[in-house]
């Protein structure tokens, strides 16, 4: 370190770009413009403990004084090292700068919180909700002949079809359009059955969403069995739907799956979503699509006492978050919702209305959009579910660098799914 920084004290700056997290035992510093990290044990780093500590008070605005025996000790000229290297931050001299400098953390200032919007809820017109509500999911049918052992389970964990004993019928289908066309803000509507090719209303529904004076994109969730008629193909080309095939690796018919393939050759939009529940099985995912030529294809994990496999293909690492997308913006919506539940509804075959399938009732189809919309903005929530109102996650310096809870915690019973804080 400089003689002269050294000799007067100096500033220590953190970067704007940079977040400082506390966990429970350790400090994170990440750089949102690199993806890189330092980490600080707060037991064996008391010294640069206290200094992040003082850096993280809003009023110090990043920037905090070092006396000049501090700037002697080797612990704090490591320290600085450290975040020259990374380019977390720096310090400079008190000679050179008299006055104490500013560094905006990065800090999130929401104007339509939900502690606001419900503060002054009477102030608030419709549309302020209805800004929220961007993604339905719809049961329609629960017909189904298939049979799958799994099938009131996987529906749980990643979006799959389900057999059930109703369906929506005609007037209920047409409340269903009306609820969707006072929502001026939904883009993207999700089909499910049972069977959805065997409900005798789907092309009536489907009719009725293109006279719709906004655009919406559909996503219709077939098991790949039931993609075995021209008619299926047809009517949903004719449509421009978005069409997945479901299709769990361990349960399909080696006699059918040329046929399947034939048909569903001709989906103008056609996805293949396979189901794994262990190393083999994935593996057979991925020669089933090259060996078939499937460029759009996703594989979902699902849990089912396979432990191992999810530890070691679906819990999160540390280099994972290192390779993740965290700039300042993804890190700001971790704090504030989540995102794979934020603004989005589950209607089902029994008409019942939740924030998520594993989450709350909050009404039946009948009710006012916006009220059902009302339900969701608040704390208790799944749309606001973050990893710092759980056990251990909240503990956790890492906590807003994780993916948020998802279906998978929900259903396994353990908020953690990572090798961070097992």
């Amino acid at each position: 370190m400089e003689k002269e920084i050294i000799k007067k004290g100096c500033w220590l700056v953190i970067e704007p770009y940079v977040f400082i997290f506390k966990g429970k035992n350790e400090y994170v510093l990440y750089n949102t413009l690199s993806n890189k990290m330092l980490q600080f044990d707060v037991e064996n780093n008391a010294f640069v403990a206290d200094i992040l500590e003082q850096l993280t008070l809003v009023e110090n605005l990043y920037s905090i004084e070092i006396s000049e025996n501090d700037c002697k000790t080797i612990s704090f000229k490591q320290f600085v090292s450290d975040l020259r290297d990374g380019f977390f931050g720096d310090v400079y001299s008190k000679e050179l700068y008299e006055y104490h400098p500013i560094s905006l953390p990065p800090l999130l200032k929401v104007k339509n919180s939900i502690k606001n919007i419900n503060k002054n809820v009477e102030q608030q017109d419709d549309n302020t909700f209805l800004n929220f509500f961007h993604e339905l999911s719809v049961y329609l049918n629960g017909t189904c002949t298939y049979g799958c052992k799994l099938c009131t389970k996987y529906y749980k964990q990643i979006p799959f079809c389900c057999k059930s004993k109703s369906e929506f019928d005609k007037n209920e289908l047409d409340n269903l359009f009306d609820l969707i066309s006072h929502s001026p803000h939904l883009i993207i509507l999700n089909i499910f059955g049972g069977d959805i090719l065997k409900y005798n209303l789907l092309e009536y529904f489907l009719d009725k969403i293109e006279e719709l004076s906004h655009s919406i994109e559909i996503n219709i969730f077939l098991f790949y069995k039931a993609c075995n008629n021209h008619f299926s193909y047809q009517l949903l080309n004719e449509h421009h739907v978005n069409v997945h095939i479901l299709f769990p690796i361990n349960n399909f018919d080696n006699e059918d799956i040329t046929h399947i393939l034939s048909i569903c050759s001709n989906f103008e939009n056609a996805f293949w979503d396979f189901v794994c529940q262990n190393e083999n099985e994935y593996n057979n995912c991925i020669n089933f699509a090259e060996s078939h030529g499937l460029e759009k294809y996703d594989i979902l994990p699902f849990y089912e006492e396979n432990a191992d496999f999810f530890k070691k293909y679906v819990f999160i690492t540390k280099d994972d978050l290192l390779n993740s997308d965290n700039s300042k913006r993804n890190i700001f919506i971790k704090q504030q919702l989540n995102s794979f539940f934020y603004g989005k509804l589950v209607i089902t075959t029994d008409k019942l209305v939740f924030d998520c399938i594993n989450g709350h009732n909050v009404g039946t189809l009948g009710d006012d959009i916006v009220d059902l919309i009302k339900k969701c903005v608040n704390e208790e929530s799944v749309w606001f579910l973050t990893r710092n109102k759980m056990k251990p996650c909240c503990d956790c310096a890492f906590q807003y660098l994780c993916p948020p809870p998802s279906n998978y915690e929900a259903v396994i019973g353990k908020p953690n799914l990572c090798n961070i804080m097992p």
